[in-house]
Parts: structure tokens; sequence; C-alpha cells
């Protein structure tokens, strides 16, 4: 095969300085795709970090809604912002069409969607699921997206969080199904 001349530098996360300076010095277009939020704290350190990567990169992709609005906040012009969101294996969605839901029910049901991760509050919403709980016995609570590990096991209300993994679901599907 023929080599092909490189027409632009896509880079990640923590790569993106490198990528930045990378396509800076081959003269070509800098694609950064910013997939976490952590940039941002503490927040005069996101600032000059994102300024710095505004001179380095032509084009943002970001994972979110919530990412694009911190790099905008940053300043980053919006015309350098396209929010790609993160994508889920479409068969293994397939898979579960014509399935029941397992959050449909009878009790109220309380869910959370988000991939786990420590900064997004799983464990806030375990907590908030034990206080509510005692006042409503028959809710049901579930996180859908990720799983919580370990801390959802040493409350109380334990037996009513339901843990979904939002690739084995539609995930509109499940919060169509919460209360």
């Amino acid at each position: 095969a023929a080599p092909e001349p490189v027409a632009s530098f896509y880079s990640t996360s923590a790569a993106a300085v490198a990528g930045g300076i990378a396509a800076r010095s081959l003269r070509i277009p800098s694609i950064g795709h910013v997939i976490w939020m952590s940039i941002q704290s503490p927040r005069l350190g996101g600032h000059a970090y994102v300024k710095l990567l505004n001179r380095l990169t032509d084009q943002f992709l970001a994972c979110s809604s919530a990412v694009a609005d911190m790099l905008s906040g940053f300043g980053t012009p919006d015309n350098k912002i396209t929010v790609v969101h993160n994508g889920i294996p479409v068969a293994e969605i397939l898979a579960t069409e014509g399935q029941p839901s397992p959050i449909a029910g009878p009790h109220p049901r309380i869910g959370m969607v988000a991939a786990y991760d420590p900064r997004k509050g799983h464990e806030l919403f375990v907590d908030a699921a034990a206080i509510v709980s005692a006042r409503f016995p028959e809710a049901r609570f579930f996180l859908i997206g990720g799983v919580l590990g370990t801390r959802a096991h040493r409350v109380p209300v334990a037996p009513r969080i339901g843990a979904l993994h939002a690739a084995r679901r539609k995930v509109d599907d499940e919060r169509a199904d919460l209360d």
C-alpha cells in the first residue's frame, strides 16, 4: 500500500495537548475529543488548560452537552465544538427488543441515568434512596448505565436498588418507565 498524506490529527483526553502540538508541528488540523470534565477543577487550572487546548485544537468533539458547555464556559468558541455522544453497541440493544422492562411495575420508580464515575454522585443517589425509602417503603430505585460497586450493599435500601447496564437496554425506554 502506498503511504497516504496525513490530513488531520485526532487525539483524546490526556493526549489532547500532545496531539495538538503534533498537529501544529505537521501543519495539519487538530481534532481534540474531550470525554471528561475533570479538567475544570480547580477552576483556575481548568481555565488555563482549556486556553492552551484552544490554541492547539482546531475542532473539539465533546462527548456530551455538559462537556460542550464546560468548554464554552472556558472561552472555546461554539463553532469549534461539536457534540458526539459516546456510542453503545447496537447489537446488544437489539437483543433486548421485545423484552419487558425490568423497571416496570406498580411501585414508584426512581432512577439515575449515568455511567459510573465517582464524580457523578451515585453514592449520593444511594444515600437519598435510603432517606426516601424510609418514608415510601414501596419505592424502587434504579441506577441505569453503570454499576455502583460495593457502596449500595452497605445501606439498608440495597434490596430495592437495581443496577442496569445501559448497553443492555434502551436507555430511553428505561427512562420512560421511571416516575
